[in-house]
């Protein structure tokens, strides 16, 4: 599992691709291992093969956020946003202080032109995560949607000071 982890780091994808494979001959109930293996195929663009890999993940650990997470990210990449969104909630259900979820949760609302709930979940994620420059940038993109100019440019530049720490 680590060697997959380093191999990924370092984007060789095939190659942890097959470290997650082997540790799922020895351990097919390791559900942390369907996840890895999801997130390497979704790196390779084999998004449909990951999402399978999420839920299979999820019917052993139906309480891992960080499945519940990736499931939404590869529904949203095949298209299918409504369900993108009810993984994110389900998430959020579970690890209500995972910044990570809302931000998704947001993005995933913004894009559906759903912006003061998105603004929402910004300003909920940078309760949890005051220094998470993404967060500052989508909420600034969320108050320029919504004609809210000054307020926006005061979250990007915020965005950029942090990013640039």
């Amino acid at each position: 599992m680590e060697k997959g982890l380093a191999l990924e780091a370092l984007g060789y994808f095939e190659e942890a691709l097959a470290c997650y494979e082997r540790g799922l001959e020895i351990n097919p109930r390791g559900s942390d291992l369907w996840d890895m293996k999801g997130v390497a195929l979704q790196a390779l663009g084999r998004t449909q093969e990951a999402l399978a890999c999420y839920e299979r993940g999820l019917e052993i650990a139906p309480r891992d956020s960080g499945l519940w997470l990736n499931k939404g990210a590869a529904l949203w990449a095949l298209g299918r946003h409504e369900e993108a969104l009810a993984c994110f909630e389900r998430g959020l259900e579970i690890a209500p202080h995972d910044s990570a979820l809302w931000k998704n949760k947001g993005v995933a609302l913004g894009k559906l032109q759903r912006y003061e709930e998105a603004l929402a979940c910004f300003e909920r994620g940078l309760e949890i995560a005051p220094r998470n420059s993404d967060l500052w940038k989508y909420k600034g993109s969320a108050l320029k949607a919504l004609g809210k100019t000054q307020e926006a440019e005061a979250c990007l530049r915020r965005a950029q000071e942090l990013g640039r720490r």
